[in-house]
């Protein structure tokens, strides 16, 4: 009996009825405990849950009547999400026939359309009769132009101008292009190439009557060569053999063929020596060249701090002791040179001493008193006569001292 119990009470659940314990125990009472009472048992039973089913839906029915209806918001109803149509008398649908949208006449329509009457279609501009002349002028095309357009050579070198020029028969604007990045819109350009190598060069002109354009490659790509570079060293050296003597050395740089000048004087030896005896600033140049006849340059001062004077001391004191009694520049004493030496007044200019090689110097007489001349100060000049028959002049000062 508990099982039954408990399956009526789960069937009045389940209609949202609550279960009523008192009235169940009512119904029991009624029910009688023999076998052959047992089917009137279970015929109440199922005329208690028929009585329960009835009540839930009575239930609710009332309270979906006695409900308060929310705000009515009517959607856009489509074919696809339109739900089933509820009458309800206690709502006014106002909104109602904006609601219901003839979706299925319209198919019905299109598809009368579609049966009927063919659809028309209006043809459209075929895409080359656009012209678009910002996309055209992007690109060079060809024209009726005829030019031809060359460099003054095909090799250069280094830093070295080549000039470029064209033959056009109409007006046009240019625009050059050298091959390494750089360009002119010159019509004769000239252009020097900072590297070595091979560089193709272009020329794209435009017509001003027409305003096409036309781009052309030179015949021949121009190519660089490398330049030799052009440097050198000097050193002054000590006087020797009557001279001051400066040695110049080249023998460190890249190049085949070397050229010198030098105090007007030329050179084509990567070493030699110049003798240097007077005082002051010497331009010396040098040309290197290679084996693509490219050249290099380069001007440098030598200076020369004082004149070579044959190592002539600057003083004397002629007083018969044994030391520094005579004046001879030392480089003549050892000398088998030939040479004159003059003896001068500072201030007069008066000649007090003529000599030669065999006097051997002056002792500080006054030739002109045959006395000691006086202290002061002198001026003195060689002239020395070389083995090559040139005469070389030298000259200084020197101070006449009494001790």
């Amino acid at each position: 009996m508990a099982n039954f119990e408990d399956f009526i009470r789960q069937s009045a659940q389940d209609y949202k009825v609550s279960y009523n314990e008192e009235h169940w125990k009512q119904i029991e009472k009624q029910l009688p405990s023999d076998k052959k009472g047992q089917a009137k048992k279970y015929w109440v039973a199922g005329a208690a849950i028929a009585v329960v089913g009835i009540a839930a839906l009575m239930w609710n029915s009332t309270r979906e009547v006695q409900q308060p209806q929310p705000p009515v918001t009517i959607p856009l109803q489509t074919p696809e999400n339109a739900p089933l149509k509820k009458e309800t008398p206690q709502v006014e649908m106002k909104a109602a026939p904006a609601a219901e949208i003839p979706v299925e006449s319209t198919e019905v329509t299109n598809k009368e359309n579609v049966t009927s009457k063919p659809k028309e279609t209006t043809p459209k501009e075929k895409p080359s009769e656009i012209i678009i002349p910002e996309v055209k002028e992007e690109k060079p095309t060809t024209s009726g132009m005829a030019f031809t357009f060359a460099s003054d050579r095909a090799e250069g070198c280094l830093y070295e101008t080549i000039s470029f020029n064209a033959d056009i028969s109409e007006p046009v604007t240019y625009r050059w292009n050298f091959g390494d990045g750089t360009e002119s819109t010159l019509p004769q350009p000239k252009h020097a190439y900072a590297k070595p190598g091979t560089y193709t060069v272009s020329l794209e002109v435009t017509s001003i009557l027409s305003g096409k354009s036309k781009r052309e490659l030179v015949g021949e790509m121009v190519t660089i060569h490398p330049k030799p570079y052009a440097d050198f060293d000097f050193d002054v050296l000590a006087p020797e053999d009557f001279n001051q003597n400066v040695v110049f050395d080249a023998s460190e740089q890249n190049y085949t063929d070397v050229q010198w000048l030098v105090a007007g004087k030329s050179f084509d030896k990567e070493r030699f020596t110049l003798p240097m005896n007077k005082k002051g600033n010497y331009p010396v140049t040098i040309i290197t060249s290679n084996k693509f006849g490219c050249y290099d340059t380069l001007t440098r001062n030598v200076v020369i701090d004082q004149d070579y004077n044959l190592m002539a001391p600057n003083a004397f004191t002629p007083d018969n002791d044994g030391l520094n009694d005579v004046f001879l520049p030392k480089a003549l004493e050892s000398s088998s040179l030939r040479y004159d030496l003059q003896i001068m007044e500072a201030g007069t200019g008066a000649i007090v001493f003529q000599g030669n090689q065999d006097s051997k110097g002056w002792n500080g007489v006054d030739r002109r008193t045959g006395q000691r001349a006086k202290q002061g100060a002198y001026a003195w000049m060689v002239q020395l006569y070389l083995p090559s028959g040139e005469l070389e002049k030298f000259q200084g000062t020197l101070q006449l001292l009494e001790m």
